[in-house]
Parts: C-alpha cells; sequence; structure tokens
C-alpha cells in the first residue's frame, strides 16, 4: 500500500519580510515555515494535516493577502 502525503506550497511576495507586530500574531508553526523558506510541510496524510493545512493558509492570508499558498497531495505538485 502506498503511502499518501499532502503539503502546502506557498511563495511568499519578493523582499516581504514579517514585521516584529505580525510575527507575534503569527503562530510558531507558520514563521517556523518562513523562516525556512517555506517550499513545503510534507505530512502523512490525515484529518489532523487536513485541519493544521487549512488554519496555516487562513492564518498567513489573513495578514498576508498578497501571499500565494495552496495545499498539494504530493510535494511533487510544488513547482
Amino acid at each position: 500500500m502506498m503511502e499518501r502525503f499532502a503539503g502546502i506550497c506557498g511563495r511568499f511576495p519578493l523582499n516581504r519580510i514579517p514585521d516584529k507586530d505580525m510575527q507575534r500574531q503569527l503562530s510558531e508553526t507558520v514563521m517556523d515555515c518562513y523562516n525556512a523558506g517555506f517550499k513545503h510541510i510534507v505530512t502523512g496524510m490525515s484529518g489532523q494535516f487536513e485541519q493544521m493545512a487549512v488554519r496555516i493558509v487562513s492564518e498567513l492570508k489573513a495578514k498576508m493577502p498578497d501571499i500565494r499558498l495552496t495545499v498539494v497531495m504530493t510535494p511533487c505538485e510544488c513547482l
């Protein structure tokens, strides 16, 4: 049985760094993604992941409306 994976892919707007106020508003998980360059988060597919993905995407889009994010089923979909 093949293991299914999912990920979040995103590109932060060029030269856009969250200021200190925004950093305090973003959760630790999201800031870890940002600091890592945010290529994608890969995890086993589960209901828990889907909830986390929706939360992260919603949080980032609320704070940074010009960010482009997608939730993908496999990391290779993230180019």
